[in-house]
């Protein structure tokens, strides 16, 4: 199956929009992935092409922190929030399975709340949305974080990462700064109950920039969660670990498939896989 995604763009709403889509054209809702802060979809692309092996993926570029561009020169969660809400709705996307990372999980929590009709299942991996610490204190966890997850990284994925966040840093430095800001300090825990969706916390045991703690308190707000840990993980694991952050998902979206069509608990075939 040919799984390559491929690039588009559309307008609207004052944003010139990038996206990759790729994967088969069945029923099953497609993958809607919003990539993290600081980077763009490239550092993605060997995880989402494995998701797209069995599902329809569709993940577009963030204004201001890719190719895609906005109208404002800096932009908080409620300005992605819209931004995402307004390009399912262009897309016609009736039904989504929405899976955010670092500050795209942040998005995607606040989408879910907001669209829950949307959004099928939500996965969050080692999400934003809980308060972590301010720059002062995260900046030197990240460095030992970033050190420490070097054995795990291959060059052309650290290529990757470095290279995103150059072009966001040379021509979007202002927004790369304030939504580090919101990333690190903004607090989405009144909206978290109200996430209908099923709900798989992804998260590295070892994260240092959203730590295990954050994740707890995303599992104790959010009615319909669960949370799996991969003890070797950083914050950027799931860049690294491909094989084993796709299997994880892929298993989480064949049980809610599953569970819809009058199958097994959705906790009973995580475990059986």
């Amino acid at each position: 199956m040919n799984t390559q995604l491929i690039e588009k763009q559309i307008h609207f709403a004052g944003c010139n929009v990038s996206y990759l889509i790729g994967g088969p054209i069945t029923a099953t809702p497609p993958i809607l992935f919003v990539h993290g802060w600081g980077v763009s979809v490239e550092p993605y692309q060997e995880m989402l092409s494995l998701l797209a092996q069995r599902y329809r993926v569709i993940a577009p570029y963030l204004p201001n922190l890719g190719k895609t561009t906005g109208p404002k020169s800096v932009w908080n969660y409620d300005d992605y929030t819209q931004f995402l809400i307004d390009f399912i709705n262009i897309l016609n996307l009736e039904k989504v399975h929405l899976i955010g990372h670092s500050l795209g999980g942040g998005i995607s929590a606040q989408v879910s709340a907001t669209l829950p009709g949307v959004v099928d299942s939500l996965v969050l991996i080692d999400s934003t949305g809980i308060p972590s610490g301010t720059i002062p204190t995260v900046l030197p966890r990240r460095l030992v974080e970033m050190l420490g997850q070097m054995p795990q990284a291959r060059l052309p994925q650290l290529q990757q990462i470095f290279q995103a966040f150059t072009y966001n840093c040379f021509f979007h430095l202002q927004n790369v700064v304030e939504t580090l800001k919101v990333a690190l300090e903004g607090d989405l825990k009144p909206l978290l109950p109200q996430i209908q969706a099923p709900c798989l916390l992804l998260w590295g045991g070892q994260d240092l920039t959203t730590p295990l703690s954050v994740a707890q308190e995303f599992l104790g707000h959010i009615p319909n969660s669960q949370l799996v840990v991969v003890d070797e993980g950083f914050h950027e694991w799931n860049l690294f670990l491909v094989e084993k952050s796709s299997s994880i998902i892929l298993n989480f979206l064949d049980g809610i498939e599953a569970k819809q069509q009058g199958g097994i608990k959705l906790d009973e075939f995580l475990i059986q896989r």
